[in-house]
């Protein structure tokens, strides 16, 4: 299996293919994009609750500073990383996409490879 090691996953996109989230940088675009590719398993558990641990804090500094648009900015992303974490949690394997709805079918697949 072809798969790079991310900070925050692993990426199984094959190296022939165009990685359409590859230019945003702010934040892990394979979590805020549902990136099919994207796949974590229990090894990365530390990494998400690290991450959730700092995002609580922060916050909590925001709330005392009165800085309610920060809140609002990462609430989203501390909820899908919550979600990450319980599920490494509670599956204890590979946390993604299954096979069918990561890769490509019919025209998709026909499109793809005309890029290529």
């Amino acid at each position: 299996m072809d798969s790079i090691r991310l900070d925050h996953g692993f990426c199984v996109k094959s190296p022939k293919l165009h990685c359409d989230f590859l230019e945003q940088t702010l934040e892990p675009p394979c979590i805020k994009n549902n990136c099919r590719s994207f796949h974590v398993d229990k090894t990365f558990l530390g990494y998400y609750q690290d991450q959730i641990s700092k995002m609580e804090a922060d916050i909590e500094v925001y709330k005392k500073s009165g800085r309610l648009r920060s809140i609002e900015l990462i609430e989203p992303k501390l909820k899908r990383y919550k979600e990450l974490a319980s599920g490494l949690l509670h599956t204890g394997g590979i946390f993604g996409l299954d096979k069918t709805r990561r890769e490509y079918v019919g025209n998709e697949r026909e499109k793809v490879m005309q890029n290529v």
